[in-house]
Formats: C-alpha cells, structure tokens, sequence
C-alpha cells in the first residue's frame, strides 16, 4: 500500500503538541515524519473544512461557507452534492491508483471512482430522511456495496442511546469495531494503492463532555486525552495492519475546553496535518500553512502530475517533506523549481 490517510475529525494539533510525551504513536510522526498545525478555514466547521481537504481550495471556491442550508432547510447539512470539483480519491483514481475510502466524513453521496467509496460523517440515513436530500443518492460504490454496508454505523449519531454523552462513550468502540471489519474485507477484495478511513471519536467526546456535564479544565482534558490515547494506539495498530509506504493524519479543526471560534461553538483552528514514511521527514511545524495544502501534498507524494490539480489553491507543504535527490528532481519535473 503505496498511502494510508486516517481522517482524525476534531484532533487538535496543539493539543497533542502538549501532551506528546504520553502519544508515543504521533511523537513518532514528530520525530521520524512530521507533525504540524495547520490552520483550519473560517469559520472552523465540518463540512468546509473536509471540502477544503479534499479539494485542495478554499470555502470561496468550492462553494461550502456553512454547515448547514438557509430556512426553511437550515436542518440540512450541505453535502458532497454540493462541491462541483472533483476529489483527491477521483484525482488518484482517474491517475491510475486504486483508491478505498471508508467512513471518511462528508464523502455523502458516494462518488465513482477507481476503486471502492463508502460514504461516512453525517449519516447517508439521516440525510436521505431530510427534503432537501434526494433519497436515491447513493452511500457507497460500486453500487453493490450499498446493501452490503447499510448496517455499518457510520459514527455514534447512528447508535447513540439518549441525550446523556458520556453514556454512550461505550458505543463509539463498538463503531469502530464494525468499521475495520468492514475495512479489513473491502481491503482484502480491492487491495487499494490508497486508503483512507475516518473517525469521529474525539470530536465526539470533547463535544459530549462539553455537553454533558461543566467540568474544570483539568478534569476536562484528562478525559479528553484517555480519547487521544485510544487513537494514538489505533493509528499504531493500523499502520503495523497495513505497512503502508507513507500514513498520513489529517483532522478538519482542534477543540477543547471552553474552545468557541467565530460561528463554530466547540471548535477552534488548530487542525492537525501529520506524515510518516518515505515521503516525510522529522519535526514539529507550527507556522504558515492552512489545510488547503493537505490535498496539493498528497498529490504530490504520490507522484501525480501537477496538471492535474493545478485548479488547487493549496501549496504543497514542502518543509514537511525530505530533502533528497529524487523529491528534488520531482519538484523541477513539476515546476516548482
């Protein structure tokens, strides 16, 4: 497997930053690969923001300012429907790569592409109830997969019992557990040059720990961070799974106790945009990049000809990357040198 990408909603980068001493997993992204800040769009909210990552261009440009529509649909969030440009997963794909997608968010209604899709991050349920939504949009691809994967929770909204957050901790490992299930099959069936999973389970909790109960910051974030721990692990686990040749980390925003930017409650800027393998090399890079140059990178590291996704606003993050003969060569092949 030429790249693993692991969406990690919410993960913040300053937090992690922080307690880095207690992630063995990310400290090894920060020493052997690289780990940064990246800074989020404005305002800091799903749906933008993991358009802005798979795009490689700015809420201005693929359309996305909000999370959800006007009245009277303003129970609606926006969807991929609503991005007229095309993905990183289809730029891969149309380059000759096969590509997995599982449960990434906002990847609903499920795209064609080379390779497997299954749409995550709001439920394709929950969506297909609201008017403005067409119900035969689709979850997954191909088209047989849909009957396959209706049964697969696509996060803890699909699952959650009551109003009571922490209640219903328990049910995000079960979650997960069904997604890499369902992960381990389709890889072993298409076996992807690229894949890419999506989970929720910190935005989760720092958002059911806000909402559940006003605790002090310290007795916050030591919950917080039991969460951070799972993660650490589960990214060990799968890169020991899958041995790709590079895995990246990507979140959409950071969050945390009392966190409130302009028109994102819970949420603030410091996304997470993290690499380890072949393609990057050790450090902690806190300055000057936003999460438009997640997608330019990655295609870039995969060898992708810059023609097709010049329409990116992005940069591709250079610092991040070793500084050898043959990225150089491929820089000036590029014309970025």
């Amino acid at each position: 497997m030429k790249l693993l990408v692991l969406g990690m909603d919410g993960m913040d980068s300053l937090f992690v930053k922080r307690h880095i001493e207690q992630l063995p997993t990310l400290k090894r992204f920060m020493v052997d690969g690289s780990l940064r800040y990246a800074r989020s769009v404005n305002p800091p909210i799903t749906g933008p923001a993991w358009f802005t990552i798979y795009t490689g261009l700015q809420p201005g440009k693929h359309g996305v300012r909000k999370w959800t529509w006007d009245k009277p649909h303003s129970d609606v969030a926006f969807t991929l429907a609503d991005v007229k440009y095309p993905t990183i997963w289809e730029l891969m794909g149309d380059a000759g790569l096969k590509v997995g997608v599982v449960h990434m968010p906002m990847t609903f209604p499920a795209r064609e592409l080379n390779g497997f899709i299954v749409s995550g991050f709001p439920s394709p349920a929950i969506m297909r109830n609201k008017k403005r939504v067409d119900p035969d949009m689709p979850t997954a691809y191909p088209p047989e997969l849909e009957e396959r994967v209706a049964g697969v929770p696509t996060d803890l909204m699909d699952v959650r019992k009551g109003n009571k957050h922490e209640d219903n901790f328990p049910l995000i490992e079960n979650v997960i557990a069904s997604r890499m299930e369902l992960t381990d099959e389709l890889v072993t069936e298409y076996s992807p040059d690229v894949l890419a999973i999506g989970f929720t389970m910190i935005d989760r909790c720092y958002h059911g720990i806000m909402l559940s109960q006003q605790v002090p910051e310290k007795e916050y974030n030591t919950k917080i961070l039991e969460w951070y721990k799972k993660a650490d692990q589960m990214i060990a686990d799968l890169m020991t799974k899958y041995e790709p040749e590079d895995t990246v980390i990507v979140s959409d925003h950071g969050g945390g106790w009392k966190a409130s930017a302009p028109g994102a409650p819970g949420h603030n800027f410091n996304a997470t945009f993290a690499g380890l393998g072949q393609s990057f090399k050790g450090g902690w890079f806190r300055e000057g990049r936003m999460i438009t140059c997640v997608a330019p990178t990655l295609m870039y590291i995969l060898g992708i000809p810059r023609e097709k996704w010049k329409h990116m606003q992005g940069k591709v993050a250079r610092e991040m990357l070793r500084e050898n003969a043959e990225v150089m060569d491929r820089l000036r092949a590029l014309g970025y040198i």
